[in-house]
């Protein structure tokens, strides 16, 4: 990470600064993290297995939700009394942007402990750790917009409409997760039977690649 940091740091300041980025669209920014999230959110949930986690949810909600309310509670009250930040809102939504978890720190480090076998023992921490890091993210920034809107927010809207939209935005966001899911299965059984099995039953590994290659592509 230090040295991703660097190579960025070098990239938009050699020979004078903005000489190699000035050109970069804001689009093509916020493209490129976007992709950098999702794989990485993926990454994590093909390593998570839902038989495994279940009986865990709670311990997964304390994960989500307590930590990055300490964090924000105890940055908010830092930076308004220490750092003299104008007001609460500034300093809370600073607080939840500080505390949210962050996936590409977090499951890099997560999956290279799991395939050393360490942790992997049902149950253990490392799924609730790992499931962790696709909520946490998502309660921060749904937390930091309500804080902003109840004071630049607009007065027409009501509060129990911030409050809602949250949740509902998870709920939409997994039932599309699900449904993308779902169709790649689909494509994934359609391709595969497209070839015959071999002689004890299974399929060819360069089939079974062409299959995940042609299942994906969409």
């Amino acid at each position: 990470l230090i040295g991703i940091l660097w190579m960025g740091m070098v990239w938009n300041n050699i020979p004078t600064p903005h000489y190699l980025t000035s050109g970069i669209a804001r689009d093509v920014r916020q493209i490129v993290a976007g992709v950098g999230l999702v794989t990485t959110l993926i990454r994590a949930g093909l390593s998570i297995n839902v038989k495994t986690i279940r009986p865990m949810l709670c311990n997964l909600a304390i994960l989500c939700v307590l930590p990055l309310l300490l964090e924000a509670v105890g940055h908010a009250v830092v930076a308004y009394y220490v750092f003299g930040l104008p007001d609460w809102t500034i300093a809370f939504t600073q607080g939840i942007i500080a505390g949210g978890a962050s996936p590409v720190v977090i499951v890099p480090g997560a999956l290279f402990i799991q395939a050393q076998g360490i942790g992997n023992k049902e149950p253990g921490p490392l799924p609730v750790l790992i499931g962790c890091c696709g909520i946490d993210p998502a309660l921060a920034v749904w937390a930091a917009n309500f804080v902003n809107s109840l004071e630049y927010g607009d007065p027409s809207v009501h509060p129990g409409l911030s409050i809602a939209l949250g949740p509902i935005q998870m709920i939409v966001g997994a039932l599309i997760g699900i449904a993308i899911g779902l169709c790649i299965i689909a494509m994934t059984e359609l391709f595969l039977h497209e070839g015959s099995p071999l002689k004890h039953g299974r399929y060819s590994p360069t089939h079974l690649t062409s299959v995940a290659y042609l299942s994906l592509a969409p």
